[in-house]
């Protein structure tokens, strides 16, 4: 007798069939729960990612905004304790050109530093979020610079530099960021 290796009789039963698709199946909804579990993952890193890049603008630009001040408010000079705020008064940048006369009178007798063109900028904490407020020359202007801040520290050093931290929570940690802000012609005893 000889076997044939496909015969009639040879087939897929339904118990077969079944047994396939339940696996199949489950092969499926486990690769899904897998895949939106990677997605969520990736959308809160994105979001970690954007809290930590705000603080890290938010130093940036304190830190150079610092460096063009005229004269600190807070914290102030000569005093090494932390401050929660930084304010400091700064020649106004649309009005930068208004400023010097033309030509230079000799001897000169306007004033480089005069307060018509000048602004106070103030940086401070507003529950979780980090706002930028600048007041002259009209209504005061305030803006958001971060959000999911946690702190803020301005801590003048012996050197005369400008210690500016900032914390954040990204969502599982807090971080530090710091930043060395360096001003000409500043000491503090």
């Amino acid at each position: 007798m000889s076997r044939r290796p496909f015969s009639s009789s040879s087939g897929v039963t339904m118990a077969e069939a079944l047994i396939a698709l339940f696996l199949t199946l489950v092969i499926l909804l486990v690769s899904g729960g897998l895949i939106r579990d990677y997605s969520q993952s990736l959308r809160n890193t994105a979001s970690q990612d954007q809290v930590l890049e705000a603080g890290l603008v938010a130093v940036s630009r304190m830190g150079q905004e610092a460096t063009e001040s005229l004269e600190f408010v807070r914290p102030a000079p000569g005093s090494l304790a932390p401050d929660s705020e930084l304010v400091f008064t700064r020649i106004d940048p649309r009005q930068e050109a208004a400023r010097l006369p033309d030509p230079v009178p000799t001897p000169a007798t306007w004033d480089p530093i005069d307060p018509a063109y000048t602004v106070e900028v103030r940086y401070y904490l507003n529950g979780d979020r980090l706002v930028r407020e600048v007041t002259g020359g009209g209504d005061p202007v305030a803006q958001e610079i971060g959000d999911g801040v946690t702190g803020l520290a301005l801590t003048n050093q012996p050197d005369g530099t400008l210690l500016v931290e900032v914390s954040v929570f990204n969502g599982r940690v807090t971080r530090r960021i710091v930043n060395r802000v360096y001003i000409a012609n500043r000491s503090v005893p």
